[in-house]
């Protein structure tokens, strides 16, 4: 089989006179619409699609993402470093073509590499680089905590890309940000594992976000002895916040907030300041407050607190309710219970 013929992937269907007609619409297809089917592609099958022909041989360098996992570039047979350097040549090599391009996707999971120190300066370069690019979604994944290895810091510049619509950031590092953190399009944050250097960091990302509409927060690590995080914006609808790291006091000012979502057992106290809005809740946390453990349960600023945040979520539509915080509240109503017949 010829390139030519091979290029094509053709149907039959008979014609009005009965003759047999080839429909070839994948190689009718322009280049431009090529580029976002092969966008929803892990970038390692993308390349695979090179040796279709001589069109599609370097039709992976114009594709506006890069969807990459490290381990891709792990053979069996060849050592950790000279994997490592491949790696490192073909991400070079492509966010150095067409480089005046936007890039719409960057998406990069760092695995693999035991043996090998990796460099944070090809990292840093990478994210600067796709930032440049005006890139819209960044998402990356640092797997090397699992090895107690912090292998990646997202660089200040993060903090005033204009096109960023969603960051994604799980087991990485980010840095003080500057006093003006300008995110003018990002509408959605999940910050999974992510240690801060100062604990007024995220909430100086949030204020910098005016138009976020979602807000995921799993196990974040702040580096100091945070105790209070206040979630301010006037655009946020939906808020998640999964097992944070130590006793936190949590304030939300979001009146626009449709979603909310709490699982925390250590949660210290949680105050929504604007609830009108609230369409859905799912509520799994103890607010350290039970007899199975040392906190007090008959702490009265405590007991208000849950009173009023109960109250404040009272007229929500949809609601799950944990059997553990059923635990809580029907210890506090039996406690005032006692209080009123004393």
């Amino acid at each position: 089989m010829d390139e030519e013929d091979g290029e094509r992937r053709v149907r039959a269907k008979p014609s009005g006179d009965g003759a047999v007609v080839e429909v070839d619409k994948l190689r009718n297809l322009p280049d431009s619409l090529l580029h976002q089917i092969l966008l929803k592609l892990p970038t390692k099958d993308v390349v695979k699609c090179s040796v279709l022909s001589h069109r599609w041989r370097n039709l992976w360098r114009y594709v506006p993402g890069l969807d990459l996992q490290c381990g891709d570039f792990m053979v069996s047979d060849c050592d950790d470093f000279s994997d490592f350097m491949t790696l490192l040549g073909f991400v070079y090599r492509f966010l150095g073509f067409n480089s005046e391009s936007c890039l719409r996707e960057f998406k990069l999971t760092v695995d693999s590499y035991k043996a090998v120190e990796l460099g944070t300066d090809h990292f840093t370069h990478w994210i600067n680089t796709v930032v440049k690019r005006k890139v819209q979604h960044l998402n990356i994944l640092d797997k090397n905590w699992e090895m107690n290895r912090v292998v990646i810091r997202i660089p200040g510049t993060v903090y005033s890309c204009e096109s960023l619509v969603s960051l994604t950031l799980r087991y990485i590092c980010l840095p003080n940000p500057p006093e003006l953190v300008s995110l003018p399009s990002l509408k959605v944050i999940v910050l999974d594992g992510v240690e801060f250097d100062n604990d007024l960091a995220l909430e100086m990302l949030i204020l910098g976000c005016p138009v976020l509409e979602s807000l995921s927060l799993n196990t974040i690590n702040m580096n100091g002895n945070l105790e209070y995080l206040q979630v301010c914006s006037q655009s946020l609808l939906s808020f998640t916040y999964v097992e944070m790291m130590g006793y936190m006091n949590i304030i939300i000012d979001a009146p626009r907030l449709e979603y909310l979502r709490l699982s925390d057992k250590g949660m210290e106290s949680f105050i929504i300041e604007n609830h009108g809005s609230l369409v859905k809740a799912d509520i799994d946390t103890e607010f350290d407050l039970s007899f199975d453990n040392e906190s007090d349960p008959y702490n009265l600023p405590k007991r208000h607190m849950i009173r009023n945040f109960l109250v404040g979520i009272s007229c929500v539509k949809d609601m799950s309710i944990s059997s553990s915080t059923l635990e809580v509240i029907y210890v506090d109503f039996t406690i005032w219970m006692l209080d009123f017949i004393l």
